[in-house]
């Protein structure tokens, strides 16, 4: 692979994540809340939201790795077919930031005002 064909791949990711976090993503929010069904599935479940999109990621994860399992048994696998299991779990991975962000955050807000002592 060449430097050029490397850094096209990354930049089309970028933006097909943008994309899907963007304008894909309108359709999961309730109330403004872009994290509604995290919230909602923390309430069915009382997981933690991190716990309940770690549940929901699992699926996509497990289909990354029948891909890696096909690719070592040298079976066909095709492009689309990768770019979606890559980009879901990306897509995870970012919604998981923010969740995470926004746990630290009310950490440090706890800090700050100790008589408010729950997440």
């Amino acid at each position: 692979m060449i430097k050029e064909q490397f850094y096209e791949i990354i930049n089309n990711r970028i933006a097909q994540t943008k994309h899907l976090l963007t304008v894909k993503g309108l359709e999961y929010i309730r109330n403004n809340d872009p994290l509604h069904n995290f919230n909602v599935g923390e309430s069915i479940t009382g997981k933690c939201k991190a716990e309940v999109l770690d549940g929901m990621m699992l699926k996509h994860y497990i289909s990354y790795r029948d891909l890696l399992d096909d690719m070592s048994n040298h079976k066909e696998i095709s492009k689309s077919q990768m770019k979606e299991k890559i980009g879901d779990l990306i897509v995870y991975l970012c919604i998981q930031e923010t969740i995470f962000e926004e746990y630290i955050d009310k950490l440090e807000e706890i800090k700050v005002r100790p008589e408010n002592n729950t997440i």
